[in-house]
């Protein structure tokens, strides 16, 4: 089921979106079990241009729910009409349906992450460094509902916006001169608060197009304010192999890459994500 996500009017927009440009959220729900299972927001890349929902998207929830984890499939705005904040403000309000929704879900609300690839990677150290806390006066009851999510796991993400890191993203969601304290905001390693959520990082020393850097930083940014954090790298594996498979998957060189998803699922039983 694909729901929109601001039904009544997408939020900080001026004119009239079209249909298949709206953001909505994908439900990928679990039948109820005997106790409320975790659930996870996944955020699919495609460079702050478009939003490759497959592999990076549909796919991913789907194996998700092979471990008993209800998930929901977010396509956020992107392009030159949806620069920051959008997607963020996509991502926030998507978190706040499914924590708002947690009991009709069968979901329980103090176990509900997030997880994205490449920008939406991004995306989800977004959302972890820039949650919002819940405004128990707003009159939109869905502002009222926390953003933050219980874990991230950034999957071969962009994380910092600084000059010559990845122009591209860049210039898709902040334009082509932005401001460089909000720059600074957006570079996700710089803007860490010290009640950000336990992280969970996967890259490959072959990515070129987003370098494993990124993940390292964010791994010491997380390491320098105690946040509870695992960082795997692997040898082999271009960008933009999802689960290990994906479109441009080269099966004899991303041997070590295909073993993430299973040590993701490691990491969420050991914290105590799932049952």
């Amino acid at each position: 089921m694909r729901e929109k996500l601001w039904p009544v009017g997408v939020h900080g927009s001026s004119g009239n979106i079209p249909e298949n440009e709206q953001p909505t959220l994908e439900a990928f729900v679990l039948p109820p079990d005997k106790a409320p299972r975790a659930a996870i927001i996944v955020c699919p890349g495609g460079g702050y241009s478009m939003v490759c929902d497959t592999y990076e998207g549909v796919d991913v929830a789907r194996f998700f729910n092979q471990h008993g984890i209800s998930a929901f499939v977010l396509r956020y705005r992107v392009g030159k009409n949806a620069r920051h904040p959008a997607p963020l403000e996509d991502a926030t309000r998507g978190m706040q349906i499914v924590r708002s929704r947690a009991s009709e879900y069968g979901i329980d609300p103090k176990r509900i992450g997030i997880t994205g690839f490449s920008a939406g990677g991004h995306l989800t150290a977004s959302l972890a460094a820039h949650f919002k806390a819940g405004n128990p006066n707003a009159a939109d009851p869905l502002e009222r509902v926390s953003s933050r999510p219980d874990f991230a796991m950034p999957i071969y993400a962009v994380i910092s916006m600084q000059p010559g890191m990845h122009e591209g993203c860049k210039a898709n969601l902040l334009g082509s001169n932005p401001d460089p304290a909000l720059v600074d905001q957006m570079s996700i390693e710089r803007s860490l608060p010290d009640d950000a959520p336990p992280f969970f990082l996967v890259h490959t020393s072959e990515d070129e197009t987003v370098p494993p850097e990124h993940s390292v930083w964010m791994y010491q940014a997380l390491r320098k304010r105690n946040i509870p954090a695992e960082l795997h790298i692997f040898e082999k594996g271009v960008h933009g192999l999802g689960l290990g498979g994906g479109a441009k998957s080269d099966p004899d060189g991303a041997r070590g890459m295909y073993q993430w998803p299973e040590l993701c699922v490691n990491w969420l039983r050991e914290r105590g994500m799932l049952e």
